[in-house]
């Protein structure tokens, strides 16, 4: 199709992801110089550009920063209206979209949580400070101690405490323990450093109780009770319990957390990676040389044979999309593209392995090409960066 058919809105842009359940009301931040405003699905301004950042919508909020009164930081809401006036440091860590009606903002180099009408509900006296999750967040004391609060701000929480007073462990000289970015199933994991690296690891649930005995394992977040381990040099992965044991023996070379109940792992004996369920059962065979970091997040996993051909399978690990494509893209609202050398062309196909969408595209590298809530970036030859909507039709173009 030729893209001369396409009405281009002349504009500059910037992608950005942003979070809404309903794709008529999603808002698309876009970028005019060096001011970002927003655009609605059918390429409609809703913000005029005036923010020098925009970032992610999170629970009906984006953070934005300018620079009117100096670089200073605040939240809009989805009018592009300001919520929580610019009046804080700006925050380049992912706590400073709101979670469970918390954000982190950074006050003279401190960090503490705002509400969503911008009120302070704990004061900023954190070197370091994550998003609440499950009720609590971790910060980091400005002895360097870090500990788990509540919403509060109290502390419910600290590792090192809870380990010398019940347990008689003596931290020594040059050791310190940490514990994890978030609560996860009621459950963190900790670990005690000697020079940067952890030589025990444990898990406690929320309340602060040791779930089990010190292991020397690496310990990752637990989904549905099931947790990714790994020995401490790193060579051999499997998975426990919240008592501690081994229910999925460290059999693998790799292997990622649970997500929706699989996981991706890389044999031992094969070499290669497939799907098993929290039964520890392969419901892909581990027969391909690379499976797609977001394998849980479609009804079709993107796989690379032996050949070094993509296609896509199912969860029962029948092949529904054959190896045909010299690269691929992980499916997206029903969409993905794939990439034919022979041709020199990339295009979207749709779930029955169908083209949908044929235009100029560029053959470089189109990795923000997924679809989000109705509209994909993508690179056309000789345009440059534009919006396409399902229908291939250009909603929005980037000033090169």
């Amino acid at each position: 199709m030729n893209k001369t058919f396409f009405l281009i809105f002349i504009s500059v842009l910037n992608f950005y992801s942003c979070n809404s359940q309903d794709s008529k009301n999603y808002l698309f931040p876009i970028k005019d110089g060096s001011l970002h405003g927003l655009i609605d699905i059918n390429g409609n301004f809703v913000c005029e550009p005036k923010f020098s950042e925009i970032g992610e919508f999170k629970e009906d909020l984006a953070y934005v920063t300018n620079t009117s009164n100096g670089f200073k930081a605040g939240y809009i809401d989805k009018n592009g209206e300001l919520i929580v006036e610019p009046s804080f440091q700006p925050n380049r860590n992912i706590s400073r979209q709101f979670s469970e009606g918390f954000a982190v903002v950074k006050i003279k180099n401190k960090y503490g949580y705002i509400n969503k009408k911008g009120e302070i509900t704990i004061q900023p006296k954190y070197i370091n400070a994550q998003k609440f999750n499950e009720g609590f967040a971790a910060v980091q004391l400005t002895n360097g101690n870090k500990v788990l609060i509540d919403k509060k701000g109290e502390i419910v929480l600290d590792a090192k405490k809870i380990l010398h007073d019940e347990f008689g462990l003596k931290i020594e000289r040059g050791e310190f323990v940490s514990i994890n970015d978030y609560v996860k199933d009621n459950a963190i994991s900790f670990e005690i450093k000697k020079h940067n690296y952890p030589f025990k690891m444990g898990v406690f649930n929320s309340k602060g109780k040791q779930l089990f005995k010190l292991k020397d394992l690496r310990i990752y977040e637990y989904n549905n009770g099931i947790a990714l381990a790994r020995t401490s040099d790193y060579k051999k992965a499997g998975y426990i319990n919240k008592k501690g044991e081994v229910i999925i023996p460290f059999k693998f070379i790799k292997a990622s957390n649970f997500h929706n109940g699989y996981a991706k792992v890389q044999d031992e004996t094969s070499k290669k990676f497939g799907i098993i369920n929290e039964q520890g059962k392969y419901t892909v065979k581990p027969n391909f040389i690379s499976i797609s970091e977001k394998f849980h997040s479609n009804n079709l996993i993107l796989v690379q044979n032996t050949n070094k051909k993509y296609g896509y399978v199912n969860f029962e690990g029948n092949v529904i999309i054959d190896f045909i494509y010299d690269h691929a893209h992980d499916f997206s609202e029903g969409l993905a593209m794939v990439y034919d050398r022979i041709m020199k062309r990339r295009f979207y196909i749709n779930e029955k392995g169908e083209k949908v969408i044929e235009l100029d595209f560029d053959t470089s590298n189109q990795s923000e090409s997924g679809f989000k809530n109705g509209l994909a970036k993508v690179k056309l030859k000789e345009v440059g960066l534009v919006y396409i909507n399902k229908k291939g039709k250009v909603i929005y173009k980037f000033k090169k």
